[in-house]
């Protein structure tokens, strides 16, 4: 006689499948294998990302990799499966960690349904957007790799080289030395312009010091740019117990939020807020602006930026409500729940 377990996953109507911590499956049952159009035979081997249709592989190597660390307890995807005969279906997902008897992780649990034809074009267009937003974080992270291992050691090569040329040129005429020194000039503001855009692409103080201290140099460096004035506030301390991927996207967030404040609102002062509220924690944006109508804006083509910011919170479990008025400033606020 078949165990409840067994029973239950054979019954079940949605698609379990049960892969390792690198995504390779290891079991399904009926319902996942008449989703792909595999035998249980043919899919023992191949992993969660090979399925995967080529635009979401990194969002589901991401997901499956935040699940087998415990950074997350569960993450929920919009995405599309590639069947065995090569046709795609879109469906809905919940990865979730399967711990073993040292209480740590050692499987992950895929809960997978479809997504019913004519009826998830809201849910498509959601996963689309977060599947920009997945790829924007990774081409970020790509970027300042880029930046810190090549153009910045080759400037540090040619700061030494021209170190080199200034003390040698020190007899020479007036012209070259002072060309040489302007060289050095625009060299080290070259630097500073590549270490702010690293700093932007791949926020450094995030992981350390929280997000309130990433948020503080970003304000700043903010104002320096637009004259616009920036306060940011944590009296509670609550950005240094974030998860990382909380962090990242309340900043990202805010880094949206702070350019359409340079953009739009002809704002003077903003006030960056993170406090305790209903559902756990919340960032506030507020500025002083022109302000806005709401509605209007969302119907007009700059919806995307919206989009892109109401993902991001809902990949953190979060919900993003815009507050404005014309001649009245704009709150954006952010509400993400926290775990103890």
């Amino acid at each position: 006689m078949k165990d409840l377990a067994t029973a239950v996953m054979e019954a079940s109507p949605i698609g379990l499948a049960l892969t390792d911590l690198s995504g390779r499956y290891v079991a399904a049952n009926p319902a996942f294998l008449d989703l792909v159009r595999y035998t249980e035979e043919e899919l023992r081997g191949r992993t969660l990302e090979e399925l995967a249709h080529v635009d979401e592989g990194p969002q589901c190597r991401r997901a499956l990799e935040d699940v087998a660390a415990a950074a997350r307890s569960r993450v929920a995807l919009v995405r599309r499966y590639v069947r065995k005969d090569g046709r795609e279906v879109w469906t809905r997902e919940i990865l979730a960690p399967v711990p073993g008897n040292d209480g740590r992780p050692r499987y992950v649990l895929a809960l997978v349904d479809d997504v019913p034809a004519g009826g998830g074009e809201e849910e498509r267009m959601h996963a689309l957007a977060r599947r920009v937003v997945d790829a924007e974080e990774l081409e970020r992270h790509r970027i300042a790799g880029e930046l810190h291992d090549r153009v910045g050691q080759q400037l540090s090569a040619l700061n030494i080289n021209l170190d080199v040329a200034h003390g040698l040129a020190q007899s020479a005429d007036v012209e070259l030395r002072v060309r040489l020194a302007d060289s050095l000039a625009l060299l080290e503001a070259t630097q500073q312009s590549i270490e702010h855009l690293m700093a932007e692409l791949r926020p450094p103080l995030i992981a350390e010091y929280g997000l309130a201290a990433a948020l503080g140099l970003h304000a700043r460096e903010f104002s320096q740019r637009t004259g616009v004035q920036v306060a940011v506030d944590d009296p509670e301390e609550l950005g240094s117990r974030l998860p990382r991927e909380t962090a990242m996207a309340l900043f990202r967030i805010a880094q949206e939020a702070l350019a359409n404040v340079a953009k739009h609102a002809g704002a003077r002062r903003v006030k960056i807020l993170l406090e305790t509220d209903a559902h756990g924690l919340a960032l506030d944006i507020s500025d002083d602006g022109c302000g806005f109508d709401p509605r209007k804006r969302l119907a007009q083509a700059t919806r995307w930026g919206m989009t892109t910011m109401h993902e991001r919170a809902s990949a953190v479990g979060g919900r993003l409500s815009v507050a404005s008025a014309p001649g009245g400033g704009t709150t954006v606020r952010v509400s993400v729940p926290v775990h103890a």
